[in-house]
């Protein structure tokens, strides 16, 4: 995931979300960006960094970002992959 892409880590159960949506939505509005991916393990609190994602990408004011979830197993290997848009 990470060879020749940026990359933002953020815990959605033990960090303080709030700044998180409005500084990821400036990051967002840079034309440039063509995808964000989330990439979350499989247990319940990681969906919380899908929900701050999709709302950055509202609030960045872009239609054109691609979504796309990708689920880590607890054993490493990818589970899913979820096109969100």
């Amino acid at each position: 995931f990470i060879r020749g892409r940026s990359v933002v880590v953020l815990c959605p159960k033990l960090d303080d979300t709030e700044s998180y949506v409005q500084k990821l939505a400036s990051i967002l509005a840079n034309p440039t960006i063509p995808k964000v991916i989330p990439v979350v393990m499989e247990v319940p609190c990681c969906k919380g960094l899908t929900h701050i994602v999709a709302d950055a990408v509202k609030l960045s004011g872009r239609d054109d970002l691609k979504i796309e979830e990708n689920t880590v197993g607890l054993d490493g290997t990818i589970k899913k992959i979820i096109p969100l848009n």
